[in-house]
């Protein structure tokens, strides 16, 4: 069915513009504590996903 490939396509928008959402917040107002990276990872796993599922399940509707 169609409806699968909608959802596959809104979860991987989804997941690239948290992504895309965290690294830009983090690029605009940097702080740089104690020598970490700003751009990190595992932080922006949290965003990411909730994107992801988000936009995936809205775009199945």
């Amino acid at each position: 069915s169609p409806v699968r490939k909608f959802s596959l396509a809104g979860a991987i928008i989804g997941g690239l513009s948290g992504f895309a959402m965290a690294t830009a917040c983090a690029l605009v107002f940097i702080l740089p504590t104690g020598g970490r990276a700003i751009i990190a990872f595992p932080p922006f796993l949290v965003i990411t996903y909730e994107m992801t599922i988000l936009i995936g399940v809205l775009s199945t509707l």
